[in-house]
């Protein structure tokens, strides 16, 4: 199959084709795309305007639930943590060093970035695409997308972007034909102007070029076809190639350089690139999935009707407010009429009435008002019990006299509406960074010479045992070589004098000599992702009620508070410097006893030894 024939005819069948929806009638993701976007722009869909009040008001209900629902699921990297497969020490060991590098690449390629865009998008459109390119992982935006409607993985994606000049440029190197494909666009578009005249649109918006990226599940047939025209080679195809299935990724330009309106044959389009791919570089997230479309359901797709008639109820009002704001007046005296209509009137001006005829003013207030502010309330409620969009979790300011109890529960019982979403994206990252981010991090930094980071004291207990046992053996062998006989305390002393060099370090080490498990720490470690940190009032309150039950005696007792320190952003130093400032009083205190017999507090021992 011709790679351009079949993204032309995508296209048209994306744009103009509509699929039956159980409940729903016919439906297309292209227009229900566009809608969104109207709205969340605060626009109709169509023009929207009467002689009355000129465009219909638009009061949009549906962004603020969308923004909240983005915020309650987002997650950040401090939430993706990994543990050992097991207990084992080379497992934790794994896990400790896949933690520190994992955290490093993350911080590189902006990973906190890409979770904040995925729970807006997912949001906003109900669902969300995420693509590798590179070590990089991105969010796919929808209107850029060709999909199968009825299911968005089953068959190849389109992605249509315009690179400019540079752009194209930068990727010389990674496509081929990139010097070809710039020059061709640049005689394509001067031609389609000059042949079809000004008033026709050119293949491109300036000096931009359309690039398509084709990736899914395809047959061989328009891979190895795409593959010659790369390479400018004819194809010859097999029987079979038409219905053998691999997933592969095209990138190629000129799906449009066909033939001009006299039937002149033009250029043909260019392939950059056209292989089979080792594993899939995208993955969909659904929200509220339907039943034979892909797109699930997202926040102001469930508010459409709602957005409807409030909008309704708004103009209605307006309209109502617009034609009694017009002064109008009724008198059956004809002199008045030809006053005012003859020689105008002014401010301030006195109309003669004759003998038995009126002038009133007509009253023109109007008595359907209340029925629309009373409708919108109602259609308020509506709202919020759709998208759980509630005072105590909206960020909105706790009323005077509520107590912290009061408050943290309403947070809780407001958040845990949007556990399940945070639930399912959990489960979607999780898939992410076990496919495609740990491996890429693994990889990285077991080719690097050295890794210097920060470790917990524990963490330095496991690694420093397996740096000071790899030394040991390094020198035994070198001894051994050598002919030197080395005693069980001669190696007792030598693990010992190894270690405190260790320590001098401080909580930093460079572990070069462990590559090795870094290189196979993949193997030995899970990925999970956890809620435990997200929110500061619900871990402190945990953190609070642990603490109550426990001995200040008992060993978990104290690494619960080192656990407080660490969530508060305080620091060991900082601890061990506030203690220095101490004598047998209380902390931050001095005794003023000790000072006025002459002895020296401990920070004024501290000061005499600067």
């Amino acid at each position: 199959m011709n790679i351009y024939n079949y993204i032309r005819t995508e296209r048209t069948r994306y744009n103009s084709q509509s699929i039956p929806v159980p409940g729903m009638g016919d439906w297309n993701q292209a227009d229900h795309i566009n809608k969104i976007d109207a709205y969340w722009a605060d626009t109709y869909v169509n023009d929207a305007w009467d002689d009355v009040i000129g465009d219909y008001p638009f009061e949009n209900i549906h962004k603020a639930p969308t923004l909240l629902e983005a915020r309650a699921t987002d997650f950040d990297t401090k939430h993706i943590e990994v543990d050992p497969i097991n207990g084992s020490r080379r497992a934790r060991i794994s896990a400790m060093i896949a933690s520190k590098v994992l955290k490093l690449h993350m911080d590189e390629i902006k990973l906190g970035k890409f979770f904040n865009e995925t729970s807006s998008i997912r949001a906003k459109y109900g669902a969300a695409m995420a693509v590798k390119e590179g070590e990089e992982i991105k969010v796919e935006k929808w209107q850029q997308l060709i999909t199968d409607q009825a299911d968005l993985m089953s068959a190849p994606r389109i992605k249509r972007m315009f690179l400019s000049p540079s752009e194209m440029f930068k990727m010389k190197g990674v496509w081929d034909n990139v010097d070809i494909a710039m020059q061709t666009a640049d005689n394509f578009r001067s031609q389609s102007i000059e042949d079809q005249g000004a008033e026709e649109d050119a293949e491109s918006t300036g000096e931009l070029v359309e690039v398509f990226v084709i990736e899914g599940d395809m047959s061989v047939s328009m891979l190895e076809s795409a593959k010659a025209d790369k390479e400018d080679l004819p194809y010859e195809e097999l029987p079979e190639d038409e219905y053998e299935f691999v997933y592969g990724r095209i990138i190629c330009c000129g799906a449009d350089w066909t033939s001009d309106e006299n039937g002149k044959k033009l250029e043909n389009g260019i392939v950059f690139y056209a292989e089979k791919e080792k594993q899939p570089l995208q993955k969909v997230i659904i929200r509220n999935a339907f039943a034979g479309r892909g797109m699930g359901e997202s926040v102001p797709e469930s508010l459409f009707e709602p957005q409807k008639w409030w909008n309704f109820s708004k103009t209605e009002e307006i309209r109502m407010i617009a034609i009694a704001g017009k002064k109008l007046y009724v008198t059956d005296d004809p002199d008045i009429l030809a006053n005012i209509f003859d020689e105008g009137v002014d401010h301030g001006t006195v109309l003669r009435v004759s003998q038995g005829k009126t002038l009133t003013e007509l009253n023109q207030m109007p008595t359907g008002t209340p029925v629309y502010q009373a409708m919108r309330a109602e259609m308020k409620e509506n709202v919020r019990e759709l998208t759980n969009y509630f005072q105590a979790n909206t960020g909105a300011e706790a009323k005077a006299n509520v107590p912290f109890k009061a408050q943290y529960f309403q947070g809780v019982m407001g958040d845990s509406q949007f556990e399940q979403y945070r639930e399912e994206l959990g489960f979607f990252y999780k898939e992410i960074i076990e496919d495609w981010v740990l491996p890429d991090a693994l990889k990285k930094y077991s080719s690097k010479d050295e890794l210097y980071t920060t470790f917990t004291p524990q963490e330095l207990q496991l690694i420093d045992e397996v740096i000071v046992e790899s030394r040991l053996t390094e020198e035994m062998v070198k001894s051994t070589l050598e002919g030197k006989v080395i005693s069980p305390e001669m190696v007792d002393e030598m693990r010992a004098k190894m270690q405190g060099q260790l320590r001098k370090e401080g909580s930093k080490r460079t572990i070069k000599e462990i590559q090795d498990f870094i290189k196979e720490s993949g193997k030995q470690v899970t990925v999970h992702t956890t809620d435990e940190a997200r929110s500061k009032m619900v871990l402190f309150e945990s953190y609070s009620s642990l603490l109550q039950v426990l001995d200040p005696q008992d060993p978990r007792f104290a690494a619960i508070v080192d656990k407080v320190m660490q969530g508060l952003g305080i620091t060991k130093e900082e601890l061990d410097m506030y203690a220095d400032q101490t004598i047998q009083g209380k902390p931050g205190q001095i005794d003023a006893e000790k000072v006025t017999q002459g002895e020296r507090s401990p920070s004024e021992d501290a000061m005499a030894n600067v």
